[in-house]
């Protein structure tokens, strides 16, 4: 093998190592914080399942760039090869565009709820203000 690709591999499955990590922790801290939650619960677990995945991929990948001089040099053979890689990282683009989506669809009703309850907070405030005004007034 030649050392760009070894360390490309290496580098895919460090990567990956600590994405599944990182991942790991995430679901910990999300299922300690937010136990009681369904929804929150149910928001996470499938992203918490997308990420593990795409990362688990990525690690593959890396393993199967460190087999390619294992893989024999028939044309059906660097076929399936290429095929299979490029279908592994078709699969890790695809589970990060659901994830960004799904992601801007959770946080921005999340977002649109908060605003509209600092809204509704901001006019009991100011009715507060305006009848406290009409009773000094008199």
């Amino acid at each position: 093998m030649q050392v760009g690709g070894a360390l490309i591999s290496l580098l895919l499955l460090g990567v990956s190592g600590a994405l599944i990590d990182s991942h790991l922790r995430q679901w910990r801290a999300v299922v300690a914080r937010h136990a009681s939650e369904a929804t929150e619960t149910r928001f996470f677990r499938r992203r918490h399942r997308r990420r593990l995945t795409a990362s688990t991929l990525i690690g593959v990948a890396g393993a199967m760039i460190a087999v390619w001089p294992l893989v024999p040099t028939t044309p059906l053979a660097v076929i399936a090869y290429l095929a299979l890689l490029s279908a592994a990282a078709s699969v890790i683009l695809a589970l990060g565009l659901f994830d960004a989506a799904a992601s801007a669809k959770y946080y921005g009703a999340r977002n649109r709820k908060e605003a509209a309850a600092a809204i509704d907070q901001l006019k009991r405030h100011a009715d507060e203000v305006r009848k406290q005004r009409t009773d000094s007034d008199d």
